[in-house]
């Protein structure tokens, strides 16, 4: 079967990784004028790439839960038209094709429950599966149904036809939460707050310096939390935020 989706691959790794690795060098010159001061900004660069890289793997479950969703979603109306469960899902991959491309993730995911079938595995056991390695609360709520009314009888169709609604509302419910949300954050405003004082602090740096003699370090310890304060009021970090 695939990859755990719970972890990032290299790939997605290398994206937090070079904006760290430019945001460490960037402050080392900017600040110090020297390579060397990279040291002082390797850990506070770990904690940032650890951020970043959770951010993003947050921010892929939730893509995932929402192709999910449209995904429930077309095989409850194949299940209205006669569609045994199994077809209905083969029939749904067209669907997230139109809405999300040939290389969204859901569509990925389907292309291998296609594949299982081929070779006589159950439909539980490709959708548990999914749900054990993606961690997304709403196919792991969707499967242990699935696998109760498969053996338990009766009418799997509106079972899942139920279960899909149910689950396509709490989804919509929480992507409207989420707007609202984010409107209040202001998040362009905090983006540009954040930015802004680096050339300010640059200049004062220098000047503190010049008058007062002051060591570099002195004048960042007051600078720097200057500089974070956008991401401290609105919640918003310009590099890893999308």
């Amino acid at each position: 079967m695939k990859g755990n989706l719970k972890r990032p691959d290299f790939r997605e790794w290398m994206n937090p990784l070079l904006r760290t690795t430019a945001g460490i060098l960037f402050f080392s010159w900017f600040f110090y004028r020297s390579v060397f001061a990279v040291i002082l900004f390797i850990f506070p660069g770990i904690l940032y790439f650890r951020k970043c890289v959770r951010k993003q793997r947050e921010k892929k479950r939730w893509e995932l839960t929402v192709q999910f969703k449209e995904c429930l979603l077309a095989v409850a109306n194949s299940l209205r038209t006669g569609y045994a469960v199994e077809n209905a899902f083969l029939e749904s991959r067209e669907d997230i094709r139109l809405l999300f491309g040939e290389r969204s993730v859901m569509y990925g995911e389907l292309e291998l429950i296609r594949r299982g079938m081929i070779v006589n595995i159950t439909l539980e056991e490709l959708i548990g599966d999914l749900a054990e390695r993606s961690g997304c609360e709403e196919i792991q709520q969707f499967s242990t149904i699935l696998s109760v009314a498969k053996r338990g009888g009766g009418n799997v169709s509106q079972i899942i036809r139920n279960t899909a609604e149910l689950i396509s509302d709490k989804v919509e419910t929480t992507q409207e939460m989420m707007t609202l949300l984010q409107g209040r954050r202001s998040a362009d405003s905090g983006r540009y707050q954040s930015g802004a004082p680096f050339p300010a602090d640059r200049w004062c740096v220098q000047w503190c310096r010049k008058c007062f003699e002051l060591s570099a370090d002195h004048c960042d310890a007051v600078f720097l939390p200057v500089a974070f304060r956008g991401q401290r009021l609105y919640g918003t970090c310009g590099v890893c935020d999308g």
